[in-house]
């Protein structure tokens, strides 16, 4: 039996429903599709990581996940822990670094991009590890003020 059958043993009726729309709409998230999602901690963002992260194999898709740890409520910190635990179990994300490889797996920036440069706009909330050419001065300051950083490659 395949890894990509045996795997299918533990689907609910969530995964072949899914999994059944995915098949009939082949531009929805097409085959080899590199994915961010967008991931709160609460049931819902869980449900739909869970579910798209049991189907990878059989659609080759590159999952990784974003959490913004708000502080809106006060189980937020509690839920970020949860997420980070959940994601070292499922093997997601397993490097916490940000770089340009990242990135143009994920198109966020052109593949034919030659140098990445983080600058200083904008407000950081959520500690980050970055690998990047050049930085300016304001971006390694907020960056480290929250205890992440930026290795500025040689």
């Amino acid at each position: 039996m395949s890894d990509k059958n045996s795997s299918q043993k533990n689907w609910t009726s969530w995964h072949h429903l899914l999994h059944k729309e995915i098949l009939g709409n082949k531009t929805l998230i097409p085959d080899g599709a590199n994915l961010l999602i967008a991931v709160s901690g609460g049931q819902d963002s869980m449900a739909l990581l869970n579910l798209i992260n049991d189907m990878k194999t059989q659609h080759n898709w590159f999952v990784n996940v974003w959490h913004g740890d708000h502080k809106w409520h006060e189980k937020s910190a509690k839920y970020a822990l949860e997420l980070k635990s959940y994601c070292n179990k499922k093997n997601i994300n397993p490097n916490e670094v940000l770089n340009s490889v990242l990135l143009k797996k994920l198109k966020l920036i052109d593949k034919n991009s030659k140098k990445l440069k983080i600058l200083g706009t904008g407000e950081v909330k959520d500690k980050i590890n970055i690998e990047a050419d050049l930085a300016s001065k304001s971006a390694i300051e907020k960056l480290e003020k929250i205890g992440g950083s930026i290795q500025i490659k040689k």
